[in-house]
């Protein structure tokens, strides 16, 4: 059940031990506005062969220090069995996604997953578009930082909530 870290760590015990593993969360669920427990992190960590897929569509660009989402928020900087997924038109106002994760995972995907070898990459023009945002986003993540915060207040004295 969702964000239930105990019945996580059962369903985990009771699997096979040499089976691959992966534990897929949203960095910031985007029914709600929560962000995901880090508890997931640590658990991925005490389990071999398993893997934290992160969905940071909704997570990039809202949260942790310089906006980078999930993993930035709760400083994790182990990448070995971590799997970033990431859009560019949300925070970034473009096209496309990328998954960011271990070689293998990437090499894996590239060689099997139908939905990576039957997509048409992205063109050159909607990558020197994607690049241009990043840097201006990373440029100005400060007062797009103070921006946001600006808005979600409005929001929250207007309506009431948190």
């Amino acid at each position: 059940s969702h964000n239930d870290i105990k019945d996580l760590k059962q369903k985990l015990f009771n699997a096979p031990k040499n089976k691959l593993k992966f534990i897929a969360i949203e960095g910031v669920y985007s029914m709600d506005a929560s962000i995901a427990p880090y508890d997931f992190y640590t658990i991925v960590q005490e389990i071999p062969n398993a893997f934290l897929i992160v969905d940071e569509a909704h997570s990039f660009g809202t949260i942790g220090e310089n906006l980078l989402g999930f993993l930035e928020y709760y400083h994790i900087k182990e990448k070995d069995k971590i799997i970033k997924l990431s859009t560019f038109s949300k925070a970034l106002a473009s096209y496309g996604a990328c998954i960011l994760a271990p070689l293998q995972v990437i090499e894996f995907l590239t060689n099997r997953a139908k939905s990576v070898i039957y997509t048409t990459a992205l063109s050159l023009l909607d990558t020197a578009l994607t690049l241009a945002h990043l840097e201006y986003f990373i440029a100005q993540r400060q007062e797009l930082k103070n921006e946001l915060h600006k808005h979600q207040q409005i929001i929250f004295e207007t309506l009431g909530v948190r």
